[in-house]
């Protein structure tokens, strides 16, 4: 981002994730869930005042998990 800042936010049970009071600019946002391949949108403007809605659509992708020890 031009603004330097990383944040990060979880989702609700139906989806829905709110990141705020950030400062105005440009930001790139990234969704990441396990199983799913991370998606990234951009260049996503903020302005100071206004709400941006950025939707994702996450597609399931195959999950290796390493050996666990118990």
């Amino acid at each position: 981002t031009e603004t330097g800042l990383s944040r990060s936010a979880a989702a609700d049970a139906a989806g829905g994730y709110a990141i705020r009071l950030l400062p105005s600019g440009i930001y790139r946002v990234t969704a990441r869930r396990v199983g799913s391949a991370p998606q990234e949108q951009g260049p996503v403007r903020v302005t100071v005042g206004a709400t941006v809605t950025v939707n994702f659509t996450l597609r399931d992708v195959a999950v290796t998990l390493s050996t666990v020890q118990v």
